[in-house]
């Protein structure tokens, strides 16, 4: 059973590397990128905010693996221009959903999914920073 495990984890990762798409890992910073319909100057005076409202959110559910029904809020931040990013840092394997929420309409309700692969005990061993955050 491991080895199976392990050898999905493998072509999953030969797939995605493939498809142009460098692999998710554990606790790597994924950054996820997302245009509005404008070109800003100062999108923090530009954009109306509802009460205490971000410019943009991002809500990440776990839906397989050692995700599965996790749930993390992301705030996203301006990259210049009509760019906006998140970054996001997953402390668990498996499939990840994602869903934005915006005041800026045309980055709202944006979806999407990815794979997290988990670290090998080498690649554990070769960098100590892949067996998590501090705590």
């Amino acid at each position: 059973m491991k080895i199976k495990i392990i050898s999905f984890f493998f072509l999953l990762s030969i797939f995605m590397t493939a498809k142009g798409g460098s692999p998710v890992h554990q606790w790597d910073v994924y950054t996820i990128s997302f245009k509005s319909g404008k070109v800003y100057t100062n999108p923090y005076l530009d954009i109306p905010v509802k009460g205490k409202g971000d410019l943009l959110k991002v809500t990440f559910l776990g839906t397989g693996g050692d995700a599965l029904n996790k749930k993390i809020v992301v705030v996203g931040y301006w990259y210049g221009a009509s760019e906006w990013r998140v970054n996001f840092a997953p402390q668990f394997a498996g499939t990840w959903k994602y869903v934005t929420s915006s005041a800026e309409k045309s980055m709202n309700g944006k979806k999407g999914t990815f794979e997290v692969l988990p670290w090998s005990r080498e690649e554990k061993e070769i960098n100590p920073c892949r067996h998590g955050f501090v705590k």
